[in-house]
């Protein structure tokens, strides 16, 4: 959980951006993308 405001942990924002990039499609439930953290995923 990370809540709006606070910075998601670098290990884990390169590890989700890696899993991103290896994927073929990718699901997001319950966000408005809003925060620029998960903005750089999609």
């Amino acid at each position: 959980v990370v809540f709006f405001g606070d910075n998601v942990p670098k290990d884990r924002a390169d590890k989700a951006m890696e899993g991103a990039k290896s994927c073929d499609a990718l699901l997001v439930v319950g966000s408005s993308v809003m925060t620029m953290s998960a903005y750089r995923l999609v």
